[in-house]
C-alpha cells in the first residue's frame, strides 16, 4: 500500500484558521491514511512491514 496523498490547506494564523478547512486537511492527510491501513492491514500476510 502507497499512502502518499495529502493536502496543505491554507497558510493563516492559528485563531484565523477556519474550522472547515482544518477538518478538511485531518480527513485527508489523517484519516485518509488511517483508513487505508484499516482496511488494507486484514490482507496483508504475517512479516509485511508498513513504512509511512
Amino acid at each position: 500500500m502507497l499512502a502518499n496523498a495529502g493536502i496543505e490547506g491554507i497558510v493563516s494564523p492559528i485563531p484565523d484558521y477556519p474550522v472547515d478547512v482544518f477538518e478538511q486537511v485531518m480527513a485527508v492527510n489523517v484519516l485518509g491514511v488511517w483508513l487505508g491501513l484499516k482496511y488494507v492491514s486484514p490482507k496483508c500476510v504475517s512479516g509485511v512491514a508498513v513504512a509511512l
